[in-house]
């Protein structure tokens, strides 16, 4: 069985992030999800559209960065990451 880090009573927000001020949390979770488990090589993996995408942040009670998804400019949805070990539903609003 996974290692969960949650339980129903573990908190977590979401928000909207700006790319510029929070690139280090967005780029962490993209990073571990897509980079490092998926194998994506990372020249394909940040481009110019994040800079102007609508980027959405969920965090843990501690601030830890462990959800994110991206609304693109022509309105399609760009990459969306869960950290392992987190419901699916702690993207919902990511």
């Amino acid at each position: 069985m996974k290692n969960c880090k949650w339980t129903t009573l573990t908190p977590y927000t979401c928000r909207l992030a700006n790319w510029q001020q929070d690139k280090d949390l967005l780029q962490s979770v993209r990073q571990d999800v897509f980079i490092n488990e998926q194998g994506i090589p990372a020249r394909l993996e940040w481009d110019e559209r994040d800079k102007s995408a609508i980027h959405a942040l969920a965090q843990d009670g501690n601030g830890q960065a462990i959800a994110t998804g991206c609304l693109l400019p022509e309105g399609r949805i760009g990459r969306m990451a869960i950290l392992s070990g987190w419901p699916p539903s702690c993207g919902d609003a990511a």
